[in-house]
């Protein structure tokens, strides 16, 4: 890769970048650590070597240019021929007002910008005119071609002339008028995919192999394969069926855990052992030129929920072509004249089209009204898109995109139709983009927000820039953007968080991407704090601090973290927003209090454990000895100093210590420290040895004791042999000082324990001379294997080794070593002092990679495993995420997009906005319910929406009004596919039902549910006990649902599990149970109707109630479907009886788990108060826990419980509400 900097101090060319190198040369780690595990060193060769040309530097382009130089290309050629316009500063975030004083060209502007994005990258510039009688011979100096803000006929010109160029030159043409965007790609007639998925290939063992036509491989322990037919897979190690090794063979599946490999009927039988791997064979794409593509486009449909959108989109902008072409200009902003004129082109131009779908004419109006107007991230969005295309196109990494992609945001404007004109109009400032496609009054309600967004990394940059081009928080209308992250910049955040540069390096990244937004628009209020958010900053994020937000946003890298920000935002009846990307994936999901379902309400599979023997003793694959050298390298380096250190600290004493040890007093961890004490190095050469003994140790005579333990013709109780797949028989290995990897261990080893002793070394003391000269001194005692017992249970866990029983003889020998310490001066303030080290991964100096690398490595070498590089084993020892800037652009565009211009930041009352959030929850919101028939329907009072069991009234809410329910019937509908509902009215005055029969309704979906609403009208409550409505029902043998009216005027609405409270009460709090309730309640059956008048109650019933159920702690009312909002005495804990089959399987304040049934000694803390628990501090009012459920049956998620509130009372008991 070409490294070396260049200059990239302005300038400017006729088209003419400096000749390319086809020198390949070492790629900065440093930098592009995190995008290299997404390309791989050979896509990043290919693209530094590359030349690109973008025209268009608006804010479409701009955001490509940001993208493909943070990527690292070798040249990119900025051309514009636009002088700099306010309007361009609420779209383009490299420019500034000094630009559009002086009226720079826009590409001038933003070129030093953007070239100190990467001091790899060769930016220069171009004004020169670029039109249908330019030479495009300056063109062939170039591998992809870009335009944006480009005429449709100069696009097909262009696009010819690469298309037919040979090589071909990749074309990507791209366009953002108002809410409607799109981009066209061609690579040429025959574009070569080297690796279409980027998926790693790992290996899966295999159970067995048939002897047959077709041969029938099966995996071990049934996992499933994730094969199609037609892949091919590499067989190696395979015993019996020896042929097989080495050779690919086509796969046919038969089911998720075989598949059939062609005829192995000839082949020897197979006995046992051997694994596969998924052979990557290179596809070839064919792509036509966009002058074919015009009448029959070959689209992708981003949303599935509005399939023909994408025809209809490209017969719009072809419209939109023609209006250009015959008027000079785009149509005016709210100009009704102009979309009917640009409906009737649309008509005639999909009469042209072979593929075609019918003329959508709102959508068409809604893009004639906002053609002028800009979406900043809507743009944003697609040019993400645009620039991972840019890479495939040079890398040949991913498949491409065939060849078309639109994307429209109607739903933002199609409740703004009915403004007047002026509401869109120009007001000569930077905001006239976006208030020409979102009118004046949305814009200030931007203005208005105050937003917290936790964490300020890849996504928290994209993020702070959009909320700077859409003018969110601004000080002149009292708003704020809050950030915190108490993380500081290192060089690799540099590759994807744009608003840092190489002299932020150390310094905190909230402070200076603060400093950095305010850049893009000094209007905003950016409060930047270096606080992290868990409970110990409670005191700072407490209930106050949230009632001043409308929205939370985060922006973190941790799963743990998000679960306790949702909670707080739960809590606290916040939205928030939540996204994440790894390598070129990513999820977004918009959580809604009496919406949505929270974060915690569902949980990812959790991350497979490798079993405590397996790293131990029996290690398969190469992430086994990865873990291994990770997990030694904790132990050895940062663990045991750690406890080390809190020992002497507690006992400062030795000679205490040796009088406690003396009279058979146990102290925790005792014997551990003072065999460290006595054998403590005091000099280099000493580390040097102790280095060399731990050589001998892992890589020996742990062979030699489990071939000794476990001879090679060892069988088990069922004949079958103990070393068979995936048990791998050991190699001892002897040293070999020659040998690099040996080398490089005991180096090492060496440095990080004279790290951890304190003591001092040169660099003299760690060449090859002096280290070699120390090692042929040493004498290694011989190793003779001991009788002793090898785990092999995978289900037992790693026990701690500070807790470990003290045999009498060991006992003996840690008194002896103490007290030959003590008299030879030994135990000296220095000396009972060590430095743990923190792994680092990214610091190669030091030598903490080399540890673990050759470590593994060794192991490897030991188990007859492939070795992995560096980079692999960095990657998976340190836990790094593989992360590019274009997937990034990309999910951060949609969330903003999504969001602040959706409505939901400044209240969901009369906004109607489609969404699909991640892929996991499919959210009408605004309620539309579509009938077989394809009709939407709204009521007259409003549009109610009932959308996986939530329902709301958009207009005004669900109380005190006698006809708000769902007037009407649906009767026999089909309801996004799940079900039909005929719906009953409330009456004014009492408790109603909103339930419908279920004949000829369609139950589908997972649940199967009964859509139902409860609520209470007028605020009455009959004594705060009154049981309010029971319903026994049936749906799979699960549902028999009671739900209760509360106290104190709350109304709830439920259904089968979640519940919501539509107008106030409960101190904020909005807890679901999802399945959970729904589950419980069924089986309750018809009990819980009596249980849940008593509960209702005052007084100490409550209390009584609780007890009589048995039910546990972790979770004492909220999944009984009952809530109140008042607050209660004398439960601190219940004992945990499981009387209705609902057991808590973790409970977790923040991110220290409470409780969990499995970890060694949590079933005592059952018998705890939640004071000796928690051990709040003296002003701690309350917690906020997370609670999840056991399954119904094995191999199911845990079922996620809602958030608990629990409080603390003066005088030490516990309530919860």
């Amino acid at each position: 890769m070409n490294l070396s900097y260049t200059d990239s101090a302005s300038r400017t060319s006729e088209f003419s970048p400096p000749e390319m190198s086809a020198d390949s040369m070492e790629i900065d780690d440093s930098l592009y650590s995190r995008q290299r595990y997404v390309l791989g060193d050979s896509a990043m060769q290919q693209m530094a070597q590359s030349s690109v040309f973008l025209s268009g530097m608006g804010g479409l382009g701009v955001e490509i240019a940001k993208n493909i130089v943070l990527a690292g290309v070798k040249v990119l050629t900025l051309h514009d021929t636009k002088q700099c316009e306010t309007w361009d500063l609420g779209s383009n975030f490299f420019l500034r007002q000094d630009d559009v004083l002086t009226q720079r060209n826009r590409a001038v502007a933003v070129h030093p910008r953007v070239a100190e994005l990467n001091p790899y990258v060769h930016v220069d510039t171009s004004s020169s005119s670029l039109d249908l009688s330019t030479d495009l011979c300056f063109l062939k100096r170039y591998q992809c071609v870009i335009l944006t803000e480009a005429r449709l006929s100069l696009q097909k010109k262009i696009n010819d002339f690469c298309h037919f160029h040979q090589p071909p030159i990749r074309f990507i043409g791209c366009d953002a008028y108002g809410i409607c965007v799109r981009v066209f790609c061609d690579f040429g007639d025959q574009f070569e995919v080297s690796d279409p998925t980027g998926e790693e290939a790992k290996e899966m063992f295999i159970q067995n192999i048939t002897q047959g036509n077709p041969g029938v491989v099966t995996c071990m322990d049934s996992r499933t394969h994730g094969l199609q037919t037609g892949q091919s897979v590499l067989f190696r190690e395979v015993n019996g069926m020896d042929t097989l090794n080495g050779t690919a063979r086509q796969v046919t599946v038969l089911s998720p855990y075989s598949f059939a490999v062609g005829d192995t009927s000839c082949l020897q039988p197979y006995a046992h052992g051997g694994f596969f791997l998924l052979v990557k064979t290179p596809r070839t794409y064919s792509f036509e030129t966009m002058e074919q593509q015009l009448s029959e486009p070959q689209v992708l449909t981003p949303d599935f929920s509005k399939p023909e959108a994408p025809l209809q989109i490209h017969a719009a902008m072809l419209a939109l072509d023609a209006f250009q072409e015959q008027h000079n200009r785009l149509p005016n902003i709210g100009c009704c004249q102009d979309a009917e004129v640009l409906v009737k082109l649309t008509e005639e131009v999909n009469h042209t089209l072979t593929n075609r779908a019918p003329v959508n004419s709102e959508l068409v109006r809604c893009l004639s009204r906002t053609a002028q107007g800009s979406l900043p991230p809507l743009a944003a969005a697609v040019g993400g898109i645009a620039s991972q295309e840019v890479l495939k196109a040079l890398t040949g990494k991913f498949a491409p995109l065939q060849q078309w992609f639109y994307l429209d945001a109607i739903e933002v404007v199609k409740p703004l139709l009915s403004l007047s004109a002026e509401e869109f109009s120009p007001r000569g400032d930077r905001y006239d983009g976006l208030r020409a496609c979102i009118g004046e009054t949305m814009c200030l309600e931007l203005h208005k927000l105050r937003v917290f967004m936790v964490g300020c990394g890849a996504i928290g940059c994209e993020m702070l820039k959009n909320f700077a081009l859409l003018g969110v928080g601004l000080a002149k209308s009292s708003g704020e953007v809050c950030v915190t992250d108490p993380d500081l910049i290192e060089k690799s955040n540099l590759n994807r968080q744009f608003l840092f540069r190489s002299q932020h390096i150390q310094k905190p990244k909230s402070t200076t991407a603060a400093v950095a937004t305010l850049e893009i628009n000094p209007e905003m209020q950016v409060d930047a704090h270096l606080n992290k958010v868990c409970p110990a900053t409670e005191g700072v994020y407490n209930d106050l601090f949230y009632s001043r937000l409308h929205l939370v946003v985060t922006a973190l890298d941790n799963v743990e973290a998000r679960r306790y920000v949702d909670s707080r935002s739960v809590s606290n009846q916040k939205a928030l927003l939540d996204s994440g990307t790894m390598g070129t994936k990513g999820h977004t999901e918009i959580i809604v209090p009496n919406l949505t379902e929270s974060y915690n309400s569902h949980r990812d599979p959790p991350e497979e454990e490798i079993p405590f023997c397996t790293l131990k003793s029996f290690p398969a694959v190469i992430e086994h000895t990865i873990q291994w050298a990770r997990d030694k390298f904790e132990s050895a380096f940062a663990h045991k100093p750690t406890i080390y250190n809190m020992f002497w600290q507690t006992h400062s004493s030795a000679e205490a210590v040796l009088q406690r040890m003396q009279q058979r007093e146990t102290l925790e961890g005792a014997f551990q420290v003072v065999k460290l004490l006595s054998r403590r190095p005091s000099q280099w050469e000493h580390c040097i040895i102790l280095a060399r003994l731990k050589f001998d140790k892992y890589f020996k005579r742990k062979a030699l004791q489990l071939l000794h333990s476990f001879p090679l013709d060892t069988r088990l109780k069922d004949g079958s042999l103990f070393w068979q797949s995936p048990k791998r028989p050991p190699s001892p290995i002897e040293f070999d000082l020659k040998d690099t990897l040996h080398f490089s261990f005991v180096v090492s080893a060496a440095r990080l324990y004279a790290e951890i002793y304190n003591i001092p070394y040169s660099e003299k003391d760690l060449s090859q001379e002096a280290v070699s000269r120390m090692l042929s001194e040493i004498t290694v005692p011989e190793y003779r294997p001991a009788e002793k017992r090898i785990e092999t249970d995978e289900n037992v866990k790693k026990p701690d080794q500070m807790k470990l029983s003290v045999s009498s003889e060991e006992e003996r020998e840690a008194i002896a070593q103490l007290e030959e310490a003590i008299t030879a001066d030994h135990v000296t303030p220095e000396r009972l002092r060590m430095s743990p080290r923190l792994f680092e991964k990214d610091d190669d100096l030091n030598g903490h990679m080399d540890f673990v690398a050759s470590a593994s490595s060794l192991r490897a070498r030991m188990y007859s495993i492939e070795v992995a590089d560096r980079l692999k084993t960095k990657r998976i020892a340190g836990k790094i995420i593989p992360a590019i800037a274009t997937a990034t652009a990309r999910r951060r565009r949609a969330v903003v997009w999504g969001v602040c211009l959706g409505g939901c930041l400044g209240g969901l009352s009369g906004s109607r906005l489609g969404s699909r959030l991640g892929g996991r929850l499919g959210v009408t919101w605004g309620g539309c319910w579509e009938s077989s028939g394809g009709v939407v329907w709204e009521s007259s009072g409003g549009c109610l929406g009932v959308v996986w069991g939530v329902v709301w009234e958009s207009s005004g809410g669900l109380s005190g009004s006698p006809s708000g329910g769902l007037s009407g019937g649906l009767s026999g509908s089909r309801l996004g596919g799940c079900l039909g509902v005929s719906s009953g009215r409330l009456s004014g005055s009492h408790l109603g039902v909103c339930l419908g029969g279920l004949s000829g309704s369609h139950l589908g979906g997972r649940l199967g549910v009964i859509w139902v609403v409860v609520w209470e009208s007028s605020g009455e409550s009959s004594g705060g006990g009154r049981l309010g409505v029971i319903l026994g029902g049936c749906l799979g043998g699960r549902l028999g649902v009671v739900w209760g009216g509360g106290p104190s005027g709350s109304r709830l609405g439920g259904c089968l599990g979640f519940i919501w409270e539509s107008s106030g009460g409960l101190s904020g709090s909005r807890l679901g149970g999802g399945r959970l309730a729904g589950r419980l309640a069924g089986r309750l059956g018809g009990r819980l109707g009596e249980s849940v008048s008593e509960w209702l109650c005052c007084g100490p019933q409550v209390s009584l109630e609780l007890v009589k159920w048995n039910l546990p702690w972790c979770c004492l009312c909220c999944i009984t479907g009952a809530l109140w909002d008042r607050t209660y005495h004398g439960v601190d804990c219940v004992v945990l009886q499981v009387h209705y089959g609902i057991e808590p399987t973790m409970v977790v304040h923040g991110v220290k788990m409470l409780y969990v049934p499995v970890m060694p000694g949590h079933n005592k803390r059952l018998k705890l108060t939640m004071q000796k628990l928690i051990k709040p501090s003296v002003d701690r009012r309350y917690v906020d826990l997370t609670v999840s459920f056991a399954p119904e049956s094995d191999g199911d998620e845990d079922l996620p419980g809602p958030p608990v509130r629990y409080y603390f009372s003066p005088d030490g008991d516990a309530h919860t509400a």
